[in-house]
């Protein structure tokens, strides 16, 4: 693929390099859990029933996960692109990857924080993901959180996102 582009570049008067640099696939080969969308639109992996309807509801977490699924506990607004954290929020999902992803966006408060559990325990540092610190990741900007990372191995846990700021807007989770 890499020579096809320096070729294409090559024809279009750019000047290239004649060397090919050889980078290791880091495609998964497990079998992950698909991308997740927290938003009623395109909502599939809620537990139970796949989807839910617009609105603020009061959730309790389900306690018998089943695995690629979510949860939600406490008050969530639930929008067509995604889900608002209310009063004691909670998300629990059933996860098989390497690495674990969440897109959030910040409420209105000053300060937005989720704290982030792996099978039932506060994530340890020998495991979280890059924007975790000491268990907790800061919701400063709207964009991809890393929540996980397994250093390479794909496994199955239960993530469970505690939300201590109400107003932050969940949108996808995405795995590698």
């Amino acid at each position: 693929m890499e020579l096809a582009i320096q070729t294409l570049l090559k024809e279009n008067g750019h000047i290239i390099s004649s060397s090919v640099t050889n980078m290791p696939d880091l495609t998964p080969t497990a079998q992950i859990s698909p991308e997740t969308y927290l938003g009623s639109a395109r909502m599939q992996y809620y537990f139970p029933g796949g989807s839910l309807s617009n609105g603020t509801q009061t959730f309790s977490l389900a306690d018998n996960l089943t695995q690629n699924s979510f949860s939600y506990g406490g008050t969530w607004t639930i929008n067509s692109e995604n889900a608002v954290a209310g009063n004691k929020a909670v998300l629990n999902y059933n996860f098989s990857a390497d690495k674990v992803y969440i897109i959030l966006r910040p409420g209105s408060s000053t300060t937005n924080t989720v704290k982030i559990y792996l099978d039932g325990k506060v994530i340890d540092s020998s495991v979280d993901g890059a924007d975790v610190h000491v268990g907790t990741i800061m919701v400063d900007l709207d964009r991809l959180y890393n929540l996980v990372d397994l250093h390479g191995k794909t496994e199955n846990h239960v993530l469970k996102l505690e939300f201590q700021t109400p107003g932050i807007q969940a949108y996808t989770f995405t795995f590698g």
